[in-house]
């Protein structure tokens, strides 16, 4: 009874023509894709309606879908301060603080502020201000002077806050209080920031939608706070966590927190020391099968297990820093460029044992390979990158140097050293300052002496000022001469006392 693909129906005078039923039918058009994670959906981003449609190379990850639903933190939904005044610029409200916080305490719909890395905003004035951002939902202090009181005071005021960028606040020392009650709180920065210690990772148990976590250069960060905060009821959706140059971690911290948020695909230990093991950081990729980003720069001593765990486990992995970690093997690096197929980027800084075989190998496997670098590796020839670069022409490789050098050693810039000539070869050269002295003596005015003494001598006759044969020296004189001395030259019976 259903009418055949293709047929047309009239109504008010319109012809039209009807769905077919595979339109209707397809997986396109139920939306069952935006709930399951897969790398072989094709990517549906609409674009902005004065731009064609650009169809991307993979799709996006569930995450990013996610995200398009919830309503992202976009620039063109995002209202600015200064948006709200049209009297007064950016830089004319940053100038002046107390006019700000006037500003500040007097604008509701404020949806987003940075004050980043304005170092003498203290924010004080804020304390005894009654005020109320319910639409704030981005806040950056990066590198400002802000107190507990003022941050509190802030805080308290953005109920419905998203993001939060705390990096280099040496000013703060207590806030965990405040983050708490953050309960929409997604991203959270505060790597070099003195608020984080023990207490105010307990506190982001209360924040279950925190994505992104960033306590980089945290020593008051331990194994036993990741622990508690992996518990749960605490942190579980984790996509985003940077733990680097934190001291105090161990393989139990990081295996939990790993566990509990077996979503994360980006995750950076890059230079901490002995305290994490390779063994534990293995088992630790081995929970993390959505691993995007990873990065173990600095950390010499993770050389086993990790990058054949990396190869087996997380087949997304696009990005991958594996800078000074100088042991790794040939076959791991192989396995690395043979099975992780989605691989973008690679630094193999300092990994002096891979060779040029498995750089030829490697590099024709990962095709979508953008960007690897090569520095301090002394075993790859200029005619092997030369080859290379030829071999895949959409790779970058980069290499500065081969070897390390001394800092006082400036032959990589200035060239070889020339080799000096033999004594017997060599011109001796006046010296810069003997000849200026000289060619300034040249240049003395000579004067007409006087009195007894100046009287030429019979048989010589001195040049006259007037002369051709006394030159430039005796139009000097006569130029420089005083004129007592000039008058007695225009009277010629003018006679010397």
């Amino acid at each position: 009874g259903g009418s055949a693909p293709g047929a047309v129906s009239e109504e008010g005078g319109l012809m039209a023509m009807e769905r077919p039923w595979y339109q209707d039918r397809s997986f396109l058009a139920s939306n069952w894709y935006r709930c399951t994670f897969s790398p072989v959906l094709p990517d549906l981003r609409c674009l902005d309606s004065g731009r064609p449609a650009k169809k991307e190379l993979r799709p996006r990850s569930a995450t990013e879908r996610r995200k398009a639903q919830q309503g992202l933190l976009s620039d063109q939904l995002r209202t600015p301060l200064w948006a709200l005044t049209n009297e007064h610029s950016p830089d004319k409200l940053l100038r002046n603080e107390a006019f700000f916080v006037q500003l500040l305490a007097t604008s509701p719909d404020v949806e987003y502020l940075d004050l980043g890395d304005h170092r003498s905003y203290s924010l004080e004035a804020l304390c005894g201000v009654t005020f109320s951002l319910p639409k704030l939902r981005e806040l950056c202090l990066r590198s400002t002077m802000v107190t507990d009181a003022a941050a509190a005071a802030l805080l308290a005021a953005t109920p419905n806050l998203q993001s939060l960028d705390l990096r280099d606040c040496r000013c703060v020392t207590h806030l965990e209080h405040s983050i708490a009650n953050l309960g929409k709180l997604r991203k959270l920065q505060a790597a070099r920031c003195t608020a984080v210690t023990s207490r105010l990772i307990h506190s982001l148990r209360n924040l279950q939608n925190l994505e992104l976590l960033d306590l980089s250069f945290s020593p008051a960060v331990t194994g036993a706070d990741l622990e508690v905060l992996a518990q749960p009821g605490g942190c579980t959706v984790l996509i985003h966590l940077e733990l680097a140059a934190c001291p105090g971690l161990t393989d139990d911290g990081i295996f939990a927190i790993c566990r509990a948020n077996p979503s994360l695909q980006a995750l950076s230990l890059a230079l901490n020391g002995d305290s994490i093991t390779a063994e534990g950081i293995a088992a630790c990729v081995r929970k993390l099968r959505r691993l995007r980003c990873f990065d173990i720069s600095g950390c010499p001593h993770l050389w086993r297990h990790v990058p054949l765990a990396l190869a087996r486990h997380c087949e997304f992995l696009e990005d991958l820093n594996l800078a000074s970690v100088s042991s790794i093997g040939e076959g791991d690096v192989a396995q690395l460029f043979e099975r992780c197929v989605h691989l973008r980027c690679l630094n193999l800084t300092g990994c002096s044992n891979v060779s040029e075989e498995v750089l030829f190998e490697g590099v024709a496997h990962a095709r979508q390979l953008r960007r690897l670098v090569l520095n301090l590796i002394s075993g790859i020839s200029e005619e092997s990158l030369a080859e290379l670069r030829k071999q895949s022409p959409t790779c970058v490789f980069e290499r500065v140097i081969t070897k390390q050098v001394d800092p006082d050693d400036l032959r990589m810039i200035l060239g070889p050293e020339r080799p000096r000539l033999p004594e017997s070869q060599t011109v001796p050269q006046k010296s810069h300052v003997a000849t200026d002295a000289a060619h300034k003596v040249s240049k003395i005015p000579s004067r007409k002496p006087s009195g007894r003494s100046g009287l030429s001598s019979p048989g010589h006759r001195p040049n006259s000022p007037r002369s051709p044969a006394s030159g430039k020296i005796a139009a000097t004189s006569r130029k420089t001469a005083s004129p007592v001395a000039r008058r007695q030259r225009r009277q010629p019976g003018a006679s010397v006392r």
